[in-house]
């Protein structure tokens, strides 16, 4: 049997590392604070950018098509939102708190894509997943992340936690194509785009 790669074992216990602190250890974490999470989380891709080497995939040269997508991503969130409303759903975020404001529009979208497009993408490039895989795992990840609350929210917010699911799986393929083929900013940009369409319709 080939002896695992250093970097392989690396990327597997951080990986793991991922799992106990999101499914494990998230009640304690939150105990402490519930800003503790997003600490924690932050610390962690620090540690997998710090530890792996960086692997990436050809970027593309031309920005007019990475901001075409983006583009097309910002009317997505209109959509998203226009949908959420001709559906009768309950939307249960606060548009009127500043802290929900800050968090849907800049910290959310830098911090999820530190994340999914960057902490657990790097692991998978160092795993040799392709870049298909890649794409799909953490757009699978990362739509994930949205539906855990389904069981712990209200019955009456549960078909919006669904819908969540669903627009979030698609925004992650794309915010992984732009991540794989423009870099990570590009990604960033089009999932704070997104957002910010969402929140626009109100």
């Amino acid at each position: 049997m080939k002896k695992l790669r250093h970097p392989v074992v690396l990327a597997i216990l951080l990986l793991v590392l991922y799992v106990l602190f999101e499914f494990v250890f998230s009640s304690s974490i939150e105990a402490i604070s519930s800003y503790a999470p997003y600490v924690v989380e932050l610390l962690w891709v620090g540690l997998v950018f710090y530890t792996l080497k960086k692997v990436e995939w050809k970027k593309g040269s031309g920005m007019v098509k990475p901001l075409a997508i983006c583009a097309g991503i910002f009317a997505g969130g209109i959509a998203a939102d226009l949908g959420a409303h001709k559906m009768g759903m309950i939307i249960p975020f606060n548009y009127e708190s500043k802290e929900v404001v800050l968090f849907l529009l800049i910290i959310g979208p830098i911090l999820e894509e530190l994340i999914f497009r960057g902490g657990l993408w790097r692991i998978f490039e160092t795993l040799r997943f392709n870049y298909v895989g890649t794409v799909f795992i953490c757009a699978i990840a990362f739509a994930c992340s949205h539906l855990y609350l389904y069981n712990a929210v209200p019955e009456s917010y549960q078909p919006f936690i669904a819908y969540q699911g669903a627009y979030t799986l698609i925004l992650g393929i794309f915010c992984g194509v732009l991540r794989g083929n423009n870099g990570l900013r590009f990604a960033m940009l089009a999932h704070l785009l997104f957002n910010f369409g969402f929140w626009l319709v109100r």
